[in-house]
């Protein structure tokens, strides 16, 4: 529960900070929730950007972050004025309301049960505990930005991973979930802001319960990704760029770009901003001053601020590795080899035309089921691309306001969107959040609409159907919170939590307690690495450092280990067919690799799941 008090103070002390720069900026908003949302989205950038500046000086260590994240922390809560932003916050006074009241209790439940399972220590998804999680810990480890070449995502833009390392330093991995359930919480108060700035305050609510319900959110805001911190500086910086097309303010302007360079360092796909983003820059510029030089010099300003917040990142990579996207389009720039020839080559013969922007006939018949919204809505494409039922439900309603000119702008903006999700991020709602956002906007103004209806009876059956889906998915989030209760609340210890659902958490355990200070330790057949104390690399198929088949005898192999500085295996008992497939050898079947382990390996410890080698000089045992 410690983690929960800290992830308020970690909140109060990003919308300080951020408030008092805005301030400086003389930024002016129209409610508090949008005050609060910028606020805390300029203060997350300011402690990244410092975590940043630690990481170049080379004192990214434990107790540098954890007394600079302290001194942020007391800062910023200072200058939060605790009860001034309460007052702030009665000022809208939608809960005199009780449609109001209803909605708002339904998004506040849904906030602390996603809170609590956010509290659980980091388990069961890859990608954090292999890249966004571990990442971060071995920076703190090094002191420093390290390169990890054989970890697929080294060299990605890390600004999300550098908060999670504030989190590290501060407590454990559950904080740093607690820091990517804290965007999902500012995105679900930003779009009630942004509702009610453009539309009304019913249009907010509606718009956060929505968002707040799609089981992407749910499922993958809770965890230790970073794609819900990539919509939110999205959402900041698109939100910032309409305020802009309102009111023509140069500062507007360039809180966009500084948002939406954010976003870029956060991860590749932030680059979608730019491509939205700039061609209605120059046209609002071309359309105020009748002068096309006097757009292109707004877009220019635009860009090359967010270029140079994200700079640092691909600068990194193009010096570590030769490649500025390294690992993505190594046959484009001829980075450090990693990856099948497919990913880094190019587009595939199907591709279509203009670099892949129109597709082929084929490429849309074999994708079509994948980039529906109804199979979004049903699941057909797992969690990660789970929207839920109310865009297909609602968004067909908003026709009844296209004569409303922001909210036929809100619609184009979601249509350009879909457009790049389908194109440009491999279908897959879980990249392009951000659409969600504005789509739960558009959404929420036709939840909205029939929840007032003048003809009482249709705004009576309507707010009953709504409010059961929020029952249902408030029901559904308190299921995935109880599956973590016990180790939340402390009826159950942490380590016996894991050791139960992280099948590599017991030989990670042992070689913590028994591993000497100078291993480093080779993971085969398992990329999550997390839970690992001791310097680790991967036999990842793609990675170019080890490859197995480069070695004809087990004296080669012996040698080339030697070099790492290898010094003990943990391996996978047996590999799934997936990896497998993937092209990991079945190690214990594998002759080469037999014949290895019983030259060179000595067995230190066996679980159900995995085994810990020592690499020993005489036989095996």
């Amino acid at each position: 529960m410690i983690d929960l008090i800290l992830i308020l103070l970690l909140m109060l002390s990003a919308i300080g900070t951020g408030r008092e720069i805005l301030r400086r900026g003389q930024f002016a908003f129209t409610n508090p929730f949008e005050r609060a949302t910028f606020a805390a989205g300029i203060g997350y950038g300011s402690l990244a950007l410092t975590m940043l500046a630690l990481g170049i000086a080379g004192v990214l260590l434990p107790t540098v972050v954890a007394a600079v994240s302290v001194a942020w922390m007391v800062a910023g809560c200072y200058l939060v004025g605790v009860r001034g932003l309460v007052s702030r916050f009665r000022e809208s006074r939608f809960t005199r309301d009780p449609w109001r009241l209803l909605v708002g209790g339904f998004i506040a439940l849904g906030l602390v049960l996603t809170a609590l399972k956010a509290a659980a220590p980091p388990h069961g998804a890859t990608d954090p505990l292999a890249y966004q999680l571990a990442l971060p810990k071995i920076f703190l480890q090094k002191g420093f930005l390290s390169f990890e070449g054989t970890i697929t995502g080294a060299l990605y833009p890390d600004t999300m991973n550098l908060l999670y390392a504030v989190g590290l330093a501060l407590r454990e991995g559950a904080l740093a979930q607690l820091i990517h359930w804290n965007t999902l919480f500012l995105c679900v108060v930003g779009v009630i802001g942004f509702g009610e700035r453009y539309f009304n305050r019913d249009v907010g609510l509606c718009a956060g319960a929505i968002f707040l319900s799609m089981p992407l959110v749910t499922v993958f805001g809770t965890q230790g990704y970073i794609d819900v911190g990539l919509c939110f500086f999205q959402f900041l910086a698109f939100w910032a760029l309409a305020n802009w097309t309102q009111t023509r303010r140069m500062r507007e302007l360039v809180l966009a770009g500084l948002l939406a360079g954010l976003a870029i360092s956060t991860k590749h796909q932030g680059l979608a901003t730019l491509v939205v983003a700039v061609p209605v820059i120059v046209y609002v510029g071309l359309r105020t001053s009748g002068r096309l030089i006097s757009g292109l010099r707004l877009g220019a300003l635009f860009l090359a601020i967010a270029l140079a917040l994200a700079l640092p990142w691909y600068l990194r990579a193009w010096f570590m590795a030769g490649n500025p996207i390294w690992p993505l389009a190594n046959g484009l720039f001829g980075g450090l080899p990693f990856g099948s020839p497919v990913i880094l080559s190019g587009l595939g013969s199907d591709s279509g035309l203009l670099g892949g922007w129109i597709s082929s006939a084929k490429w849309w018949t074999s994708y079509l089921g994948s980039m529906s919204p109804w199979s979004w809505a049903f699941l057909k494409g797992g969690l990660q691309k789970a929207t839920g039922i109310h865009f297909i439900a609602l968004l067909p309603a908003t026709v009844l306001g296209w004569r409303h000119p922001r909210l036929r702008r809100l619609m184009v903006f979601c249509l350009c969107y879909y457009v790049i999700i389908i194109c440009a991020l491999h279908m897959n709602p879980r990249y392009g959040l951000v659409l969600f956002v504005f789509a739960s906007a558009a959404a929420g103004w036709a939840a909205a609409y029939f929840s007032r209806h003048e003809w009482r009876p249709a705004a009576l059956v309507f707010r009953a159907v709504f409010v059961s889906t929020l029952v249902l998915n408030v029901t559904w989030q308190y299921s995935e919170f109880e599956r973590v209760r016990d180790v939340v609340f402390g009826r159950e210890a942490p380590s016996q939590f894991l050791r139960a659902r992280e099948y590599n958490y017991r030989v990670f355990e042992f070689a913590n307690q028994h591993l000497p200070a100078n291993s480093k330790v080779l993971l085969q057949g398992m990329v999550r690495g997390f839970y690992l104390d001791a310097p680790y690399m991967w036999d990842h198929p793609h990675q170019a450092i080890l490859r197995y088949d480069d070695y004809t005898t087990s004296e080669d192999l012996l040698a080339r280990l030697r070099e790492l500085g290898i010094t003990h295996i943990a391996r996978v008992i047996r590999v799934s067919d997936a990896r497998h497939a993937n092209g990991f050898p079945q190690y214990f079947l594998d002759p080469f690799h037999e014949s290895f382990r019983q030259k060179y390996l000595k067995l230190l410890y066996r679980d159900q799941m995995c085994v810990l080698f020592e690499i020993h000089h005489g036989n095996g045992s």
